[in-house]
């Protein structure tokens, strides 16, 4: 371990000479430390048994599988993109995802948070019990986080985001420096934290847009698709001509 002499002023000091692991990967993320690690960030949750899951107007269940989440099918639409559209119309701009929708991403995804703050993840064959609400609760954290530019609003609730440390709910990576979150929330919250740091973390800019929430691919992008920008040079194509 390195002298901790001179450190920057926003690194996060070890308590009672240890450092802790939720310090540590804070200050990974937030490129204070000495050393640059390079890690990959791999699920340590398995998805839901399809045929468990179960949804009524305010609750989604089910039981855990032993299939692990692969995130190379969520290439085209990673799950925090989605997270953060889900139930979003511009007549309901803060409109939150039903039910049905929230019980299709945790099919795809995985169960958005296990309730387990020891950080351990579900077991196979564990039932779970999702409520809309506080679904609803974190799709307004991640939005609000996008729009501010400011990943904290992910990781501490609404009041509390000038603590300075938090609880990761990881498992221990196999081999090398891994980190596996055992549940699919905290996934989503390291995949935000990047692009907001990256600033790729955009909002596109054509108001009629769907599902504005979106990673730019370019430095410049404006606009989530192509579609969306054809559609703003129409619009203003038509306004100049009156």
């Amino acid at each position: 371990m390195g002298s901790l002499h001179g450190e920057p002023a926003n690194v996060l000091r070890p308590q009672y000479g240890v450092y802790s692991a939720s310090v540590y990967i804070y200050n990974i993320l937030m490129r204070r430390t000495y050393y640059t690690l390079s890690v990959e960030i791999r699920p340590g949750w398995t998805l839901p048994n399809e045929r468990s899951l179960k949804y009524t107007k305010d609750v989604i269940t089910g039981e855990l599988s032993s299939k692990l989440a692969d995130p190379t099918g969520w290439l085209i639409e990673p799950p925090h993109i989605l997270f953060a559209n889900l139930g979003y119309s511009t007549s309901r701009p803060d409109g939150w995802a039903s039910a049905a929708e929230a019980c299709a991403f945790i099919k795809k995804y995985g169960v958005v948070d296990t309730g387990n703050d020891s950080g351990e993840a579900l077991e196979v064959g564990e039932r779970f019990v999702v409520s809309a609400l506080p679904f609803g609760y974190m799709q307004h954290a991640f939005r609000h986080a996008w729009r501010k530019g400011d990943a904290k609003a992910v990781w501490f609730p609404q009041g509390f985001e000038n603590f300075n440390n938090y609880i990761l709910p990881l498992t221990r990576a196999v081999e090398g420096f891994e980190l596996r979150p055992s549940d699919c929330l905290t996934y989503m919250r390291f995949l935000l934290a990047r692009d907001l740091t990256e600033r790729r973390a955009r909002i596109c800019t054509n108001k009629t847009c769907p599902a504005p929430y979106f990673v730019a691919t370019r430095g410049n992008a404006k606009f989530c698709s192509r579609d969306c920008a054809n559609v703003v040079a129409q619009r203003n194509f038509r306004m100049r001509k009156k």
